[in-house]
């Protein structure tokens, strides 16, 4: 209770005053002539420049290795609550109230960036971590890029490293779709940790922890979706060694008995991708037929998903999509050459094309299903661990959204000092 109290006034505190000042003129000479009613800047925003390569590799070196042992646990909610302000900032490309953000948090030892992407076909922004392993106040919380609030899916790669080229992937995916509306970085390697916290999986596995920035951000973006009524439609990449016997490609939405129809979106892109033949793909609880060789029970299935758990919890579960992608299929797109690499730029064309027009609607079930709901094996679940403080004070702070969005709207009119890398 009392952090909850700590966490709402806190929150006052940093929204007020940014959300306060939409409606007064912007007084310095620095400001274009259409931008009179953005909001006064109080930071004098730093962005860095960089090609597409450039913070790929940048972003590669904040990364916490394999039992490295340099992931940090996100565990105060105050810091939480910054972050989330910060999401905001960048969401609506206010670039003052972002830079504020970007300092209060260096004023607790937590040292990130601004970002800005220079060769992106739509225009990203987006903020990361400014230490690498090793160094004071280094955390291994990872990155976000955004191209802006209007977009739909929010792409997530939470194995970076461990999933081998899964974070690059993940990044065409963001930068292919201009209605990508955010991608979500995690910044350690899923085995950089033990459990200390003893909740049965690595604290730094952001899949499986909440105790982490990436977990954090999903929380705040599946509130703000609700909120406003324009829920995100939520997908993970992740990679797995190759199996005989499972697809190279399989779909789940991470529940325990997953309910799919011939028209739900997982077996349209399955459809789609078992059509073009360069990859096979299945579905987690779908039977695609007699002498088909996807059954629908795979080993692949991601139960245990905390992100899918909060989905699940706000009735949007059939939002989230994760999928793992064998390893052949994953060394053909490095190397940009044969059937993997063909399939992977199919299955994230197909994923764009699915998305491509509406915000998440929560689907009406048909009277008959066509396939049996309950597959033939039910893996038991591992523990769902507790997903922290995220979204505190939530209600304001959307509130702050749907009256200021359009005025946020403005790009680049606080004239930000912008630094080559």
């Amino acid at each position: 209770m009392i952090k909850s109290l700590c966490s709402l006034l806190l929150l006052l505190m940093i929204t007020v005053p940014v959300f306060a000042q939409t409606a007064t003129p912007e007084p310095t000479p620095t400001v274009s002539p259409t931008s009179g009613m953005s909001p006064t800047p109080t930071s004098t925003p730093v962005v860095h420049i960089m090609t597409k390569n450039a913070f790929r590799f940048a972003f590669e070196d904040t990364v916490a290795g394999n039992g490295s042992g340099a992931f940090v646990r996100l565990e105060d909610p105050l810091i939480s609550v910054h972050f989330e302000v910060l999401m905001e900032a960048v969401l609506t490309w206010n670039l003052s109230a972002a830079m504020d953000e970007i300092n209060i948090l260096t004023g607790f030892g937590i040292y990130y960036k601004l970002v800005q992407i220079s060769n992106s076909n739509e225009p990203a922004i987006g903020f990361m971590e400014d230490r690498l392993p090793g160094e004071l106040g280094y955390k291994g919380w990872g990155a976000v890029l955004v191209h802006d609030f209007t977009g739909y899916v929010i792409y997530q790669a939470p194995h970076v490293f461990a999933d081998l080229y899964s974070e690059d992937i993940t990044l065409q995916a963001f930068y292919e779709n201009q209605m990508g509306a955010a991608i979500i970085l995690a910044g350690a390697h899923r085995y950089a940790n033990a459990d200390n916290d003893g909740d049965g999986r690595p604290d730094s596995d952001a899949a499986h922890d909440g105790d982490c920035l990436f977990h954090v951000l999903t929380v705040y973006l599946a509130n703000r979706g609700q909120v406003t009524d324009q829920p995100y439609w939520f997908c993970q990449i992740h990679g797995a060694i190759d199996r005989e016997t499972e697809p190279s490609i399989v779909g789940s939405d991470c529940t325990v008995q997953p309910v799919m129809m011939s028209n739900s979106p997982f077996v349209l892109i399955d459809d789609a991708v078992d059509s073009a033949g360069f990859l096979n793909m299945g579905v987690w609880g779908w039977w695609e037929g007699p002498g088909d060789t996807e059954n629908g029970n795979y080993y692949l299935n991601g139960i245990g998903n905390i992100q899918s758990n909060v989905l699940q919890g706000l009735g949007l579960g059939t939002s989230f999509f994760h999928f793992e992608i064998e390893r052949h299929a994953r060394n053909d797109y490095n190397v940009e050459s044969g059937p993997g690499y063909d399939g992977i730029l199919h299955l994230l064309d197909t994923i764009k094309a699915q998305f491509s027009d509406q915000w998440f609607l929560t689907p009406t079930p048909t009277n008959t299903p066509t396939v049996t709901p309950t597959p033939t094996v039910t893996p038991t679940p591992h523990p769902i661990p507790a997903t922290g403080a995220g979204g505190i004070g939530f209600l304001l702070l959307i509130t702050g959204i749907l009256l200021m969005a359009p005025v946020y709207r403005s790009r680049g009119s606080h004239s930000p000092q912008l630094i080559s890398q």
